[in-house]
């Protein structure tokens, strides 16, 4: 079905409520189906925060009134790192967050952090609550009785089809009470417009790289069906950072959150002389390296472990030489012989 027609939907429901004026999308790979979703997202959230839709035809851009900032996760499932880039959002600014990818991790989190979420997959706002704006999900009962059908009259043919909105298999749950008023209406208007089966989400203008795609017209199905590009005014912070793949043993890592623009990114930098890190210690996530065990010391940057000092010599107080026993602080010595 056509999914990014219910993605615009919620992304209304996102629009409405956000007071932070920053809704976060956590996606799971860049395929054509996460493209159309994500860009249908962002346009209902521009809508939902009361941005006027273009005349069809206009090549002028929807008015941003909220950011979006879409962080890439790298698969469908995996609980532990759906939470952490939804964390990652919410560091952000990000008061709302929706998502494509398939546990309840994303909401629940949100929920306990007395913000809200749009839900994916099933009526998500059943198991969490009405911190779950809206959910995005599939009816599967006109596709069983086509099939059902051709199957009763022989007519068991190779075919394609792509249900849309007004056909009833993309669908939205009911929207959350804590949906703005404005929000309801807003969402009503649109959805008739879905259900009536003569507009398109993408009939609004689309940039990218402030390349007009759709100058005139709505995308046909084959345009959609290989879309392969983010639309202009969606903060892509690339895929969520693992510490551990990024960083190398000798090195300590920085997450760098910035605001103005949102930005997300680890910086690496070497261990000074006395410390050090291993690779254990990077997966483990240290924010800091460390300083060289008593009576061992480290003379390189980048060090990934330290040395024991020669006979009759100690580490100095930095841990970055070591020198006679006799010129060191006393006190490393009781650190060797214990």
């Amino acid at each position: 079905g056509k999914v990014y027609q219910s993605r615009y939907l919620a992304g209304i429901a996102a629009g409405a409520k956000t007071k932070s004026k920053r809704v976060g999308f956590v996606a799971a790979i860049p395929i054509p189906e996460l493209y159309r979703n994500i860009n249908a997202f962002y346009l209902g959230v521009q809508v939902g925060a009361g941005s006027v839709i273009p005349p069809f035809g206009s090549t002028d851009k929807i008015e941003q009134r909220v950011e979006v900032i879409l962080l890439w996760i790298g698969t469908f499932y995996d609980p532990d790192t759906e939470e952490e880039a939804a964390r990652r959002l919410v560091d952000l600014g990000c008061d709302v967050v929706g998502h494509h990818t398939d546990s309840t991790r994303i909401p629940i989190l949100m929920k306990n952090k007395k913000l809200h979420s749009v839900g994916s997959n099933g009526d998500i706002r059943r198991m969490v609550g009405e911190s779950v704006l809206t959910s995005t999900s599939l009816t599967w009962g006109p596709i069983f009785k086509h099939f059902a059908t051709s199957t009763y009259h022989n007519h068991t043919v190779p075919e394609s089809f792509w249900y849309s909105y007004s056909q009833g298999v993309p669908t939205n749950m009911e929207l959350s009470f804590d949906v703005p008023q404005q929000g309801f209406s807003i969402y009503e208007t649109e959805q008739s417009k879905l259900l009536s089966g003569n507009w398109d989400v993408t009939c609004i203008p689309l940039y990218h790289n402030n390349n007009l795609m759709n100058r005139g017209k709505c995308l046909s199905d084959e345009e959609l069906l290989t879309m392969d590009y983010i639309i202009d005014g969606i903060y892509d912070l690339g895929t969520l950072v693992h510490i551990g793949e990024v960083c190398p043993a000798g090195n300590s890592f920085v997450e760098v959150l910035s605001h103005h623009p949102p930005t997300h990114y680890i910086k690496c930098t070497p261990c000074p002389p006395g410390m050090y890190s291993t690779l254990v210690d990077v997966i483990n996530g240290p924010t800091e390296c460390l300083k060289c065990p008593n009576g061992q010391y480290a003379t390189e940057f980048g060090s990934q472990g330290c040395l024991y000092c020669p006979p009759n010599m100690i580490p100095t107080e930095e841990s970055n030489a070591c020198v006679s026993q006799s010129s060191g602080p006393s006190n490393m010595l009781v650190g060797i012989l214990a």
